[in-house]
C-alpha cells in the first residue's frame, strides 16, 4: 500500500488493513502531517473498474479495496472551506497545493487574466523574487501551471512575476492565491458530467455555496443551499427540488442524468 499527499509519497506505519477501518489510516496520516482539521480531507483510490473512489472512513479498508493490486491512496482535500483563513497554516499550505493541482488539471476554470495572476503567484512562491541574473530566457518552459497554458500566457506570467514587489513572505503569496481562488465559480468543485432532460451535456459541481451547472466552462445555473429543499437519487437521475427565496417563483425540480452517486452523497453531507 502506497499513500501520497498531493503528489508526494508519505511514509505511514504499517497496519493490518484486514482489521482497520478507513478512519484508522486517516488518523495516522493526519497525526504524521500534524493536521487537526482532518474533516476537510479524504483518501482517494482507483478501484478495479478504473473508477476513482473515496475511502469510506467508517468501513473496513479491506472490504473497499479487495483484490486491488498496487493499491495507492491519495490524500486530498475533499471539502473545500468557505473561509480558508480560519484554518491552521499547514492546512492552508495543503489547500494551496491542492488548488495548484486543480488549476493544472483544469478543474479550476477561470479567465486568461486570472490564469496569469494565479500563475505569477505560483511562480513567486516557487522561485521567490524575480532575479534577472537567474530567471533568464523562458524559465517557465518546463513548469506546467494551467491546463490552458500557452506561450502568450507564459510571457504575461513572466512579466507579472518581474513586476511583483520583492521581499514578500511566501505565506502572504499563498494567502493571496487562496483569496482569489476561493471566489472563483469552480472553487472546490469536482466535475460530474451529466445531461439535462433535453439531453444537453453539461457538468455539475458542488461546493460550499451550493450546486452549479456548467456548459462549456460557463456557469448556467447556481442553486444556493438555502434554496434547495430536497435532494434524491433515482436510478441514474439526480433530482434537486428548489424553493426560491423569491416568493414569486414557484418550487421546481431539476433532474440530471449521469453516473455521479458521489455527488448526491456529498450534497447530503
Amino acid at each position: 500500500m502506497v499513500v501520497t499527499s498531493i503528489g508526494h509519497p508519505i511514509a505511514v506505519p504499517k497496519s493490518n488493513s484486514d482489521t482497520h477501518k478507513g478512519s484508522y489510516l486517516m488518523d495516522r496520516l493526519c497525526q504524521r502531517l500534524e493536521i487537526k482539521e482532518k474533516d476537510y480531507f479524504g483518501l482517494r483510490f482507483v478501484d478495479n473498474t478504473k473508477q476513482r473512489q473515496w475511502l469510506d472512513l467508517g468501513k473496513l479498508i479491506i472490504k473497499q479495496c479487495k483484490d486491488i493490486h498496487h493499491l495507492i491512496f491519495s490524500f486530498r482535500v475533499k471539502f473545500y472551506p468557505a473561509d480558508p483563513f480560519h484554518l491552521s497554516l499547514n492546512v492552508r499550505v495543503l489547500l494551496y497545493k491542492q488548488l495548484k493541482r486543480d488549476l493544472n488539471h483544469g478543474r479550476i476554470y477561470c479567465s486568461s487574466n486570472e490564469i496569469v495572476t494565479l500563475g505569477a503567484l505560483i511562480v513567486q512562491e516557487q522561485f521567490s523574487d524575480y532575479d534577472e541574473n537567474i530567471h533568464t530566457g523562458d524559465y517557465l518552459a518546463n513548469l506546467r501551471l494551467s491546463a490552458r497554458q500557452t506561450d502568450a500566457i507564459e510571457k504575461k506570467i513572466i512579466k507579472k512575476h518581474r513586476e511583483r514587489t520583492p521581499g514578500q513572505d511566501p505565506i502572504i503569496v499563498i494567502d493571496e492565491f487562496l483569496r482569489i481562488t476561493r471566489n472563483l465559480e469552480t472553487y472546490g468543485t469536482e466535475p460530474h458530467y451529466v445531461k439535462d432532460h433535453q439531453g444537453v451535456q453539461m457538468y455539475i459541481g458542488i461546493n460550499f455555496s451550493g450546486i452549479s451547472a456548467f456548459i462549456s466552462g460557463k456557469r448556467t445555473q447556481h442553486f444556493l443551499w438555502n434554496e434547495i429543499r430536497k435532494l434524491n437519487f433515482e436510478g441514474k437521475m439526480f433530482i434537486a427540488h428548489i424553493g426560491y427565496m423569491d416568493t414569486s417563483r414557484e418550487v421546481e425540480s431539476q433532474g440530471l442524468y449521469g453516473y455521479f452517486r458521489f455527488a448526491c452523497t456529498m450534497a447530503n453531507t
